[in-house]
């Protein structure tokens, strides 16, 4: 297999994760604006419902082509037999149960950052408190 760090779908994917933590901050400034609802279960629920369930399902049922993008695709037929392989380990029953992995890991951050939420009140004081 040629070098895979040669692939530029990979680093555009790559970016991707490394922007994770600002997306992180961003929900946890969001949990943190407004008062939470009288049942605090159901704001999580409702979060994950919407956060994780979709991307878990996708997942589950038809693995990501990281050879993709919103615009940019390349076709089934141009794909190199290197390409043909990375996307054949997605469809392999240990990544199910990474995503299985995963996504108990973000509900667990989810959680976390809900828990924490009331640190950041200082910082969204002057943003509509509404949710």
């Amino acid at each position: 297999m040629k070098n895979f760090q040669a692939e530029p779908f990979l680093w555009i994917h790559l970016g991707g994760i490394a922007a994770a933590p600002l997306f992180l901050i961003l929900m946890w400034l969001a949990l943190a604006i407004g008062d939470p609802l009288p049942f605090y279960w159901l704001e999580l629920l409702l979060v994950a419902v919407i956060g994780i369930v979709p991307i878990l399902w996708m997942q589950w049922q038809r693995p990501f082509n990281i050879f993709s993008l919103l615009l940019v695709a390349i076709k089934p037929e141009k794909l190199t037999e290197e390409q043909r392989k990375i996307l054949s380990l997605f469809k392999t029953r240990k990544n199910k149960i990474f995503n299985g992995i995963a996504t108990f890991g973000s509900l667990i951050i989810g959680w976390y950052l809900y828990q924490w939420a009331p640190m950041g009140t200082v910082t969204v004081i002057d943003l509509p408190q509404w949710r």
